[in-house]
């Protein structure tokens, strides 16, 4: 997925020849930066589930279309965690993936 696509070609940019430090603070704040895309998404996808009833636990169907958003962000935040080394954050995103939707932690992760 695209996710996946730029996390690829932004672990290509570390492999470049650069001067110390600047290539890596370049890719770094990059990832950061999907980080916080990513995060925002998640939150405006709680936003939206919490508006609709949802109690902040429990299913969420990967098969009920308007979730899937929420959904994708929150196996993308889990991904880019992963990438800058917070897997404290990594490892919370894929339990919760996996407690919304056992079929979108599957498709996503």
């Amino acid at each position: 997925d695209a996710v996946t696509v730029i996390l690829e070609r932004l672990d290509n940019l570390n492999s470049l020849p650069k001067p110390p430090d600047e290539g890596t603070l370049f890719v770094g704040s990059f990832v950061d930066g999907f980080f916080g895309n990513f995060a925002g998404g998640y939150h405006r996808g709680l936003d939206v589930l919490r508006r609709n009833g949802w109690k902040g636990h429990g299913p969420v169907p990967w098969s009920h279309e308007p979730n899937r958003g929420f959904l994708r962000a929150l196996s993308a935040l889990s991904r880019a965690a992963g990438r800058i080394g917070e897997t404290e954050e990594q490892e919370r995103c894929r339990s919760f993936l996996r407690d919304c939707s056992e079929t979108a932690f599957e498709e996503l992760l």
